[in-house]
């Protein structure tokens, strides 16, 4: 499953999902029709959103709406291909105030292994998803869940509960007027659409900036130099979403952007470079390879911090972006459906984030003991839209305790021996360097549910595969090695996932390279 971006503003494929608020007893069917459509009317994909300025910043005034639309308008400018807000309300900001109380009081942070979630969060999140998400209701009429349910005693779900029953996850209480829609492609199971609160988005804009100021550094904006952004996102493929928007759970005079390197997504070559340099960055955001690539483009930036998501941050990957711009290196685990789950700031493990709950279950869902590597189960409600509960994220690691005088009571649980995803790129025939995500495009189209691909030293693709069904048929193989062949020009054999809800890692690779640094 691919990590949720972790400070960027909401990137939906669709900037605001149809449909009307949800009351009790609402229609599961209308839902799904809601989440699953393009969008609203007033919505075209890869195009511009008709929003009110009002509608995507309602807090904003009127002078730093125009310093985003400035954004858009300069010479040298990305080719923007989107618009959207973060539509954060005066009342959300307010909770996003006390979530950042909350974060330095440390009444959030896990300080137990197992299903022994601390009582704010009970509170907060376990309780209320108890009466408001379907899944449980139904749980509770059919008296399998009782009024004082435990963590324990609910039922661990997963991705592929998600695809066949969304509805049954999302909260009864929760605004689909104001909702967008997220995507995830997944590292198990079919790609699904899921309603996010904008408040998710800025509970990771206030989870970055606690996590800063527990490393010493400052995220204010800098006044001698008002031109720097306070985020920029950075992608590296052929086509993505690329827009500049206001970060008002930052600030009201904060800015970021979503820019893409590919060449085609400039006007000129030597736009990037200049672009980059004008708006040089406070924190940086990106996956691993485009981050390597830009620290070859661009060393002259002077971020305060890099955050790095998606995939796995090599130890070489890490020193080399550290040594490059001289600040802090996040390494940032989490999911696009569960948002932000744990942080390594330095290499020594992920740090479980506060508002998360992360269990180690084994295969037949039993608790293992501390620093034992099993499933990781989270609970968290920072997406208030659909709460999560016992989630199995498909990836594997170990929790431990660990001293730190920085952590809200002196210590804190992390993830070890995490399985995640590796950063791998793919050479093509003619000698360059393709990303995964580019193969990631190819096999989701194609009709490819979970998969595994493999370079070997030759440049042959050696591809694991399964369609929504579990089984890969010969049209769907065909698809698959018809599509991966035109976009690699390299030998590709296809064959059946034999697992299909199980895939622990999707691309590997034999090549030396294949992880940006050589």
């Amino acid at each position: 499953m691919d990590p949720v971006d972790p400070v960027a503003p909401a990137d939906p494929a669709v900037q605001a999902a149809a449909g009307p608020r949800r009351g009790p007893g609402g229609s599961h069917k209308a839902l799904g029709a809601a989440l699953g459509a393009a969008g609203r009317a007033d919505y075209a994909p890869m195009n511009a959103a008709v929003l009110s300025d009002s509608e995507r910043w309602p807090t904003l005034e009127a002078a730093a709406v125009r310093q985003v639309h400035r954004l858009y308008d300069e010479p040298g400018a990305p080719v923007w291909t989107h618009r959207c807000g973060d539509r954060l309300t005066s009342a959300d900001l307010d909770r996003l105030a006390r979530l950042g109380e909350r974060l330095r009081d440390g009444s959030l942070a896990q300080r137990r292994t197992g299903a022994y979630p601390r009582a704010a969060l009970v509170d907060s999140v376990i309780r209320p998803a108890l009466g408001s998400v379907p899944r449980y209701r139904a749980l509770a009429r059919a008296g399998r869940l009782g009024p004082g349910a435990r963590l324990e005693d609910l039922p661990v779900a997963n991705r592929e509960d998600l695809r066949r029953d969304l509805a049954s996850h999302v909260a009864l209480d929760a605004d689909l007027d104001r909702i967008v829609q997220g995507t995830s492609s997944g590292s198990t199971g079919a790609a699904i659409r899921f309603p996010v609160d904008p408040l998710a988005p800025g509970a990771d804009v206030v989870l970055l900036r606690w996590w800063l100021e527990r490393l010493g550094v400052s995220w204010e904006l800098d006044a001698l130099r008002p031109e720097r952004l306070a985020l920029v996102q950075v992608v590296d493929q052929g086509r993505a979403f690329t827009y500049a928007s206001a970060m008002t759970a930052h600030g009201p005079g904060a800015r970021m952007a979503r820019i893409n390197l590919d060449p085609a997504a400039w006007t000129a070559p030597d736009d990037p470079a200049r672009w980059l340099a004008r708006h040089d960055p406070l924190v940086l955001s990106s996956a691993p390879l485009p981050l390597l690539r830009l620290a070859d483009t661009a060393p002259g930036l002077r971020p305060r911090a890099v955050v790095s998501g998606t995939s796995h941050l090599s130890a070489r990957a890490r020193t080399r972006l550290e040594r490059t711009w001289e600040a802090p290196v996040l390494d940032v685990y989490g999911l696009e459906e569960c948002g932000m789950v744990a942080v390594d700031p330095d290499g020594a493990g992920w740090r479980i984030v506060p508002g998360v709950h992360v269990e180690v279950l084994d295969a037949a869902g039993d608790p293992l003991p501390a620093g034992e590597r099993g499933r990781l189960v989270v609970t968290t409600g920072m997406n208030p839209a659909m709460p999560l509960l016992r989630y199995d994220t498909g990836d594997r690691g170990s929790v431990a305790s660990r001293h730190d005088p920085r952590a809200p009571g002196g210590a804190e649980l992390l993830i070890t021996a995490l399985e995640g995803r590796g950063t791998v790129r793919y050479e093509n025939a003619w000698g360059d360097w393709v990303p995964s995500v580019s193969l990631t495009q190819v096999l989701q189209a194609r009709g490819a549910a979970v998969w595994s691909v493999h370079q070997r030293a030759d440049g042959h693709l050696d591809v694991l595969a399964a369609g929504v069904t579990g089984t890969l048929g010969p049209d769907l193989a065909r698809e698959l090695r018809t599509g991966l062949a035109t976009l690699l020009g390299q030998p590709v054999s296809v064959h059946e996932l034999a697992d299909s809800h199980r895939s622990s890692r999707r691309f590997t690779s034999a090549l030396s390279g294949h992880d940006g640094l050589d």
